[in-house]
């Protein structure tokens, strides 16, 4: 946390510091808790969770970017023209 903190401070000041120390401190807190719980569950599908979710959120992106890029090229494939 001492490195966090060294890092952080000048980048963001003082109250984002602040609020990115106590977001470490309760996912440490959170695995402290959940950790044992875990331990008597089967691997496989605890693992599987964290890889759909990041499958699920690069699709959602790729699929933004392409409505974006989509928007684009029709915005420059009809110009309007001003007499």
């Amino acid at each position: 946390m001492m490195f966090e903190v060294s890092y952080l401070l000048p980048l963001l000041g003082t109250g984002a510091t602040s609020l990115a120390l106590m977001g470490t401190s309760l996912a440490a807190a959170g695995r402290l808790v959940v950790s044992p719980l875990i331990d008597h569950l089967d691997q496989r599908p605890i693992a599987a969770v964290p890889l759909c979710w990041q499958a699920h959120l690069t699709r959602a992106r790729a699929r933004a970017r392409d409505r974006r890029g989509a928007a684009l090229r029709s915005a420059f494939r009809h110009p309007t023209v001003h007499s």
